[in-house]
């Protein structure tokens, strides 16, 4: 399937809900327990409808949230919507610190290599935790909700990389070898939220999990 040229939000014959862009947010979570508590998050969503808008951010924040709770320090994962919910075109990326603090999310349309996203996730974990790691391990209160901490570099990432080629001199490689990658499944059935203001039936995602050593 080639890469689309949408305008706005396209729906072919076949019902598929495509984004206009392949790169539409980044967010950099802190991990307590189970939790995941929003430290810093930057969007693109100005292509979409107004009327788009709040159902495409509903989504996109719901999987990065998921995706930061599930994966496993020092690992990667990629979500996507199951077979009921396939007219939404797309994916969930993540990578753990490590340490298991920081978690690192990207969300993409299905065409960009995830092998990329995780080296570009890594790259922008470790320029938040040079400046954020020492201050939120000493800090005497705990994080219990979500912030919003300026990291200027997650919107240079956000804007620069819309093409992957931007991204490294090796795209070509680098697509090339997750072509020939197994992809291993795990199942998350019936997610919910009952205090969401809007209908959230579609919150009924397959987690496809990707554990992949970390090569950057």
């Amino acid at each position: 399937r080639q890469m689309c040229i949408r305008d706005r939000v396209s729906t072919q014959s076949t019902g598929v809900l495509r984004f206009t862009m392949p790169l539409y947010s980044i967010s950099i979570f802190l991990r307590a327990g189970e939790q995941a508590h929003v430290l810093s998050r930057r969007e693109e969503l100005s292509s979409f409808s107004f009327l788009w808008r709040s159902k495409v951010a509903e989504f996109v924040r719901f999987g990065s949230r998921q995706a930061a709770q599930h994966v496993e320090p020092g690992q990667c994962e990629s979500i996507v919507p199951d077979e009921q919910n396939d007219k939404l075109q797309y994916v969930c990326h993540a990578n753990g610190d490590p340490q298991g603090l920081f978690v690192a999310t990207m969300v993409t349309d299905m065409d960009y290599p995830p092998r990329l996203v995780y080296r570009l996730l890594n790259q922008l974990m470790v320029q938040f935790s040079d400046n954020y790691r020492d201050r939120i391990m000493q800090s005497p209160k705990p994080i219990i909700k979500d912030l919003d901490l300026d990291f200027p570099p997650m919107a240079e990432y956000l804007a620069k990389y819309q093409d992957p080629r931007q991204a490294d001199m090796a795209f070509q490689i680098l697509q090339d070898l997750d072509q020939t990658k197994e992809v291993m499944y795990l199942s998350l059935i019936h997610i919910s939220e009952p205090t969401r203001l809007l209908s959230i039936s579609y919150a009924v995602f397959c987690l496809k999990k990707k554990k992949k050593k970390n090569i950057y």
